[in-house]
C-alpha cells in the first residue's frame, strides 16, 4: 500500500462520521459489516505501521486512527485532559552487556557461573543495580494456596534468603488455577511475602516443554516493560522481588551437592506426583547485574458511550439516582513491531493479534452508539497498549479508572476467524453471571458455547481482561469456536493448530491469511449484543459462588 493510500485510509473515519446514519435495526446480523472490519484491518496491518510495537510512531499511528474513528462514530473522550488519549510513561528495561554474574558458594569455595548456559536473569525492573550474597533454600514448588493445601513455606526460613523453587504446580490443580500459581509473577510474590530476596527457578527439561530452561533463555533476551510515575517504577510484573533467576539444570545440581536430596532424587519425586518438603541447601549465591533503562511513551485510547437515561430509586421518601456500574469493552492495539527476519519479512504485522480485534471493537462502539434503546450505564470502549509485552496498558488503565465504578469487562483478543463461526468458547463464563448472559446472546444467532478446546492453556489468564479480574472485576472473554454446524471439530482445530503453530507472533498473521470476514463480523455482532443486554440491566454483574476469581477467594492467592 502507498503513502498516499494509506493517507487516505487513516482519513477514513471523518467519511464514517458522515456515513453513519444506517439503518440499524434488532437483527444482529445487521449491526457489523465484513467490509467494516476489513477497512479497519487494512489499515491496522499494514506494512506503514510497522507492526504496532508500543513508543513507536507505527503505533502512535494506529493510535490516532482509533481515536478519529472513536470521534467519528459521536462517542465521548474519556482519556486525559479531555482526550481520547490515556498517556503512559513507560520504561523498557534490558540488561547491561557483560554485568551479568552469578557465584556459587560452598563453604570455602566459590564458582562463576557462566551466564545464559548456566543461568539467565529474568529482569524485575526496580532497581538499576542488583547486588546480593544470601544463602539458598529449597521451597518446593514455592507455592502458598491454603484452599489447594498447599504451603511450600511452612516451617522454613527464607528471610533474607534465595527461595530455591521448582517451576509449574503440583499435578491435579483445574488448569486456571494451577496456571496462577505457577506463573512467575505469583512465585516471586510468594517468595517475596515469605521474607525472601531472590528467587531461583529449577527447570527439569525432561517434564514439561513449556517450562524448559530454553524458554526461559528466550524470555530473558527480551526487554521488559513497566511505567513510571513520578520518575519512579509504579509496576513491575514481579512485584516487589530483587532478584528472579532461571537456572539450567546442569547449574543447579550443583547446589544440591551436600544437601539431604539430590536435584535428580527432587525431579524424580516430583514427576511422581510427591515433591518433597522444602529443606536448607548447603549453598550461597551472589547475584549481581545492571539495568539499562529505556523511557518510552505510549497510551490507551478510551471512548464513552454515555448512558442515555438515569433510573431513579425512592430511598426514605425522597427520589435519587441511582447509576450503576459502567461496561467496558478492552481489544489492544499493540502488537511485536519489527523483528528477526522470517522468509525475508520483518514487520509483525499482526492482522488476526490483533488488528481484527480492535476493528471489531470500533465495530461494536459504532453500532451500539447507533441503537436507539434507552439504557442506564455508561459503556467504555478501550483500545489498550503494551499487552504484548505483559497486560501493560490493561494494569495501568485498572489503577487509574476513568469512571467511578466499572461493572464488567469484555476482552476480543486474537478473533481467529479462518472458517464459517457456528459455536463460540467463552473463557470466564463460568465464574459470573456474564457467561448466562453470552449465552442468550450467542442463542439469538444460532451459536453454541462449547467447552474450552485447550483448558491447559488456561487463556483466562493471558489477555487484558485478567488485570481486571485481578483487581475484583468479572470479565468476559470470547473466542471463536472450533465445532461447525455439523458437530464436527477436526476441520477449526485444524485450522486454528495451523496458525498457532506458523502464524501466530510470525509475520504471516497479515491481510495474506484467509479470514473469514462474514465470521468476524457475526463475532462482533454477538458483543453488540452482550453489551447492549448488560447496559439494559441495572443489576449487579456477580461472580460465581465458589468461583476461584471471585475477590475472597482470589485474595489467597493474588499477588496485588
Amino acid at each position: 500500500m502507498t503513502k498516499k493510500n494509506l493517507l487516505v485510509l487513516l482519513l477514513l473515519p471523518l467519511w464514517l462520521l458522515l456515513s453513519s446514519c444506517d439503518d440499524f435495526t434488532s437483527r444482529a446480523r445487521d449491526y457489523v459489516t465484513p467490509e467494516a472490519l476489513k477497512a479497519h484491518v487494512a489499515v491496522l496491518a499494514d506494512d506503514e505501521l510497522q507492526g504496532r510495537a508500543p513508543g513507536t510512531p507505527g503505533y502512535d499511528a494506529a493510535a490516532q486512527y482509533v481515536a478519529r474513528t472513536f470521534q467519528a462514530i459521536g462517542l465521548e473522550p474519556a482519556g486525559a485532559a479531555g482526550t481520547f488519549y490515556q498517556p503512559i510513561a513507560l520504561r523498557q528495561a534490558r540488561l547491561v552487556e557483560g554485568s551479568a554474574q552469578l557465584i556459587l558458594r560452598r563453604a570455602e569455595t566459590a564458582l562463576l557461573l557462566r551466564h545464559v548456559d548456566d543461568y539467565v536473569f529474568l529482569l524485575n525492573p526496580i532497581a538499576a543495580r542488583l547486588d546480593i550474597t544470601a544463602a539458598a533454600v529449597y521451597v518446593g514448588y514455592g507455592v502458598t494456596a491454603p484452599q489447594y493445601g498447599l504451603n511450600s513455606y511452612q516451617g522454613l526460613d527464607v528471610a533474607g534468603k534465595f527461595a530455591v523453587a521448582l517451576t509449574g504446580v503440583p499435578s491435579g490443580l483445574p488448569p486456571e488455577p494451577a496456571a496462577v500459581l505457577a506463573s512467575i509473577a505469583r512465585k516471586a510474590a510468594d517468595a517475596h511475602q515469605a521474607g525472601a530476596r531472590g528467587l531461583v527457578l529449577l527447570f527439569d527439561d525432561t517434564k514439561d516443554a513449556d517450562w524448559a530452561y530454553a524458554a526461559a533463555v528466550y524470555t530473558a533476551q527480551q526487554p521488559v516493560l513497566s511505567w513510571a510515575e513520578n520518575e519512579e517504577i509504579a509496576y513491575a510484573p514481579n512485584g516487589d522481588l530483587q532478584a528472579v533467576i532461571a537456572m539450567a539444570p546442569s547449574a543447579a545440581a550443583r547446589m544440591f551437592k551436600g544437601a539431604e536430596q539430590s536435584l535428580a532424587d527432587v525431579f524424580k519425586a516430583a514427576r511422581a506426583g510427591a515433591p518433597s518438603s522444602g529443606f536448607r541447601l548447603d549453598a550461597a549465591l551472589t547475584a549481581r547485574n545492571l539495568v539499562q533503562y529505556k523511557p518510552m511513551r505510549s497510551a490507551n485510547i478510551i471512548a464513552r458511550l454515555d448512558a442515555k437515561e438515569t433510573p431513579i430509586k425512592q430511598i426514605n421518601g425522597a427520589e435519587l439516582p441511582q447509576v450503576p456500574g459502567a461496561l467496558m469493552l478492552v481489544a489492544h492495539l499493540d502488537h511485536l513491531g519489527v523483528g528477526p527476519a522470517i522468509n525475508g519479512d520483518v514487520i509483525y504485522n499482526g492482522a488476526l493479534d490483533n488488528a481484527l480485534g480492535v476493528a471489531s471493537l470500533v465495530e461494536t462502539a459504532k453500532a451500539l452508539a447507533a441503537l436507539p434503546a434507552q439504557w442506564p450505564r455508561d459503556v467504555y470502549f478501550a483500545a489498550l497498549t503494551g499487552e504484548e509485552a505483559g497486560l501493560i496498558g490493561a494494569e495501568y488503565l485498572v489503577r487509574h479508572l476513568p469512571m467511578p465504578k466499572l461493572s464488567a469487562v469484555l476482552n476480543i483478543d486474537m478473533p481467529v476467524a479462518l472458517y464459517p463461526l457456528a459455536t463460540l468458547h467463552a473463557s470466564g463464563a463460568t465464574h459470573s453471571s456474564l457467561g448466562a448472559v453470552a449465552n442468550r446472546a450467542a442463542q439469538g444467532y444460532r451459536l453454541a458455547l462449547e467447552t474450552d478446546p485447550k483448558p491447559q492453556e488456561a487463556i483466562f489468564i493471558r489477555s487484558d481482561h485478567y488485570a481486571f479480574v485481578k483487581q475484583g472485576i468479572p470479565a468476559l472473554y470470547l473466542n471463536i469456536g472450533i465445532t461447525d454446524s455439523e458437530g464436527d471439530t477436526e476441520r477449526g482445530a485444524a485450522a486454528l493448530n495451523d496458525f498457532l503453530s506458523r502464524h501466530y507472533h510470525q509475520p504471516s498473521d497479515d491481510l495474506t491469511r484467509p479470514i473469514n470476514w462474514q465470521s468476524a463480523a457475526t463475532f462482533s455482532d454477538v458483543h453488540v449484543d452482550i453489551l447492549r443486554r448488560l447496559a439494559q440491566d441495572t443489576s449487579d454483574v456477580r461472580w460465581t459462588q465458589g468461583s476461584f476469581f471471585s475477590p475472597s477467594d482470589l485474595a489467597a492467592v493474588s499477588s496485588d
